[in-house]
């Protein structure tokens, strides 16, 4: 609870000072060649450095963020590809025949946590905003995608087990991990992030601060099926885990946006935030033995909270097909740091604590984006 406190006084310390930025909006050139008394100096990066000017600057100089001065907003889908770490999860024996205990250095990776990294999720993400005055906007953003499930099935000839104590039990619960034909793998995510920022422009006419709050919801199920026969779909060992993330907290960044030629444009956005993650693991071990009734071994339930830090840095460009309407691009970083992962949680050590705490690591999400911006 301290740590998720800590992360909100960090969203409102952030804000005041995006806040207290200071704003010249006026930006003379291009836009208007004569906005204020010819007798007054202009500055082409911060506007008019002349205080005696007798007309304000013209409302046409100044079109804040989004190319706009009142609704903008913005829809694109972004296809995520989340990394993971190289840890095996299934290996594959050289020679069967041998003892387990004597076959375990001559083995080779079958499956690796990563193996599913490389497939896409693609989000769903949308960006509404709106102009407070000529220095201040606010904008709220959703991204994320749901149940994205991947699967594959490794066959072999009692040649398969898994790493560890656990992948050398020749005898009792566990012994189907051991010398496996078959080994199905299971994977599924949701992935949730929603945002509130404020947005400050600053004395740079293509730059603006932002500060607010944020939300992500990070949940995935992994699970491991082993069966010692392929053809006995009701003899099999299941080693299963499932996480839940809930981050909650403040963030501050900047945003560049720069037009180029009279049609297309450059830009940048870049956040870092703090959050308190509440994090849980829930794992078990089952086992279908026929004809007895399957048994849980290993149950684990566990939570814990710590702080996380994140980082995203969107580069891109657009294109404008009319006054109002641009086609958009780019490509999408991003990491946060102490997330729960499923396949993270197997433990494959034979010991009576095994499992029984939660394991975090850093996410790291990166993919290109397409979609369109409007202003009004």
């Amino acid at each position: 609870m301290k740590k998720g406190f800590f992360a909100l006084v960090v969203f409102f310390a952030l804000s005041i000072c995006v806040y207290a930025q200071n704003c010249v909006p006026c930006n003379p050139s291009p836009c208007d060649s004569s906005p204020c008394d010819t007798s007054c100096s202009v500055s082409s990066d911060c506007g008019s450095t002349c205080g005696e000017c007798s007309q304000p600057c013209s409302p046409a100089c100044f079109q804040p963020f989004g190319r706009s001065s009142g609704f903008y907003g913005r829809a694109d889908v972004v296809f995520w590809n989340l990394g993971a770490s190289g840890r095996p999860l299934v290996l594959r024996n050289a020679n069967p025949d041998l003892p387990i205990t004597a076959n375990r250095n001559s083995t080779e990776t079958a499956f690796a946590a990563d193996d599913f990294s490389r497939q896409t999720n693609g989000s769903f993400r949308i960006l509404i905003g709106k102009n407070l005055n000529a220095c201040t906007a606010i904008e709220g953003q959703y991204n994320g995608f749901r149940d994205r499930q991947s699967s594959r099935t490794l066959t072999g000839a009692h040649d398969l087990s898994l790493p560890g104590a656990l992948g050398m039990i020749d005898q009792g619960w566990g012994a189907d991990f051991a010398h496996s034909s078959q080994m199905a793998v299971f994977s599924e995510m949701d992935f949730h992030s929603a945002e509130l920022n404020l947005v400050r422009r600053s004395r740079c006419p293509s730059f603006v601060w932002l500060a607010g709050f944020r939300y992500f919801n990070f949940e995935e199920d992994f699970g491991l099926r082993s069966t010692p026969f392929i053809g006995a779909p009701h003899w099999y060992s299941d080693y299963a885990a499932r996480t839940t993330n809930n981050l909650y907290g403040g963030q501050c960044g900047a945003k560049w946006d720069k037009l180029v030629t009279d049609r297309f444009g450059l830009q940048a956005v870049g956040k870092f935030g703090v959050y308190g993650n509440n994090a849980a693991q829930r794992s078990w071990i089952y086992e279908e033995n026929p004809p007895a009734p399957g048994d849980v071994y290993r149950f684990a339930d566990v939570k814990k909270t710590v702080t996380s830090l994140s980082g995203e840095l969107n580069l891109g460009g657009y294109f404008k097909v009319a006054p109002n309407v641009s086609i958009v691009g780019g490509y999408n970083l991003m990491w946060i740091g102490d997330v729960a992962r499923a396949a993270d949680q197997l433990d494959f050590s034979y010991l009576a604590s095994s499992g029984q705490h939660v394991v975090t690591d850093t996410l790291f999400m990166h993919g290109a984006s397409v979609g369109v911006e409007w202003n009004f």
